[in-house]
């Protein structure tokens, strides 16, 4: 006796295929949340290597025409040294789905002024 296993092929098929496209969605999110904090780290980074006075407004400035969110920025400089902290939040694609509306991002930067040169520490 043949028995046919097409239906059965297709019944596992139907109940993966939510847990395979959920898998792809917190790809998606997890794609889109590193790649923004990489571009606030890298324009952070860019806006205090062309700043070497360490200046407050002027590294806010470059931020600002960078398109990162300087609401919630905190800078603590001592003219040696700087720290940068900023925490954002970018709304969630395919997080929605199980709730989550918003992922937080917290980039923090430091840096040295040694001898008219800037050495990141992290």
């Amino acid at each position: 006796m043949i028995l046919n296993r097409k239906g059965q092929t297709l019944i596992m098929f139907v109940l993966l295929l939510p847990l395979i496209l959920a898998f792809v969605a917190f790809i998606v999110d997890f794609g889109l949340v590193m790649t923004e904090k990489t571009h606030q780290t890298e324009v952070i980074k860019t806006a205090v290597k062309d700043n070497k006075t360490l200046d407050n407004e002027e590294i806010k400035k470059v931020l600002k025409k960078n398109k990162v969110d300087i609401n919630n920025i905190k800078i603590e400089n001592n003219n040696e040294q700087i720290r940068i902290v900023n925490e954002t939040k970018i709304d969630s694609i395919f997080g929605a789905i199980i709730g989550l509306k918003e992922y937080r991002i917290k980039v923090d930067v430091s840096a040295k002024l040694l001898n008219g040169k800037i050495i990141f520490e992290n």
